[in-house]
């Protein structure tokens, strides 16, 4: 289980979380206690289990269609670009 794949990208960037730092029970434990650490949406598409959302990878299994001008990117980031993916 890679931790850092669950949780939120602000929490790891602004060091609130560790992942690599926490065992899977500490990093189950905490991700129950507090789930607004849990990267948003959580997808099951029948043969997986995904967390965050990447519109590429969505699209590539026929799940998403994203609108000409709909906006994906990060809104942490004022440039508008994706948020990083562990998808990739």
């Amino acid at each position: 289980m890679n931790g850092a794949y669950y949780f939120n990208a602000p929490s790891v960037k602004a060091g609130r979380v560790v992942p690599g730092a926490l065992s899977r029970e500490e990093t189950l434990d905490l991700l129950c206690s507090d789930p607004i650490l849990i990267k948003r949406p959580l997808m099951n598409t029948g043969s997986q289990l995904l967390a965050g959302f990447d519109s590429e990878y969505l699209k590539e299994i026929g799940l998403c269609e994203v609108p000409s001008g709909y906006n994906t990117g990060c809104q942490m980031n004022d440039q508008g670009s994706a948020c990083p993916s562990s998808q990739s």
